[in-house]
């Protein structure tokens, strides 16, 4: 998905075709590598990418 890859929400929006950040937070998907460089980036710990373990899809989407 574009938001792992650093484009904004706007551009994302766009591409997804969603009017309204809520629909984009609802359906976008963040990987746990995107996760993983969040993290790092706010801690500044190097020692997190050694911590990588499977590979897994995070759905922001929220029943209802």
């Amino acid at each position: 998905m574009a938001l792992n890859k650093g484009f904004t929400a706007p551009i994302v929006m766009v591409l997804g075709g969603w009017k309204t950040e809520r629909m984009m937070r609802r359906y976008a998907a963040v990987t746990d590598q995107t996760l993983r460089a969040a993290a790092e980036a706010v801690s500044g710990a190097e020692s997190l990418r050694t911590q990588a373990g499977p590979k897994t899809t995070i759905s922001s989407r929220t029943a209802g």
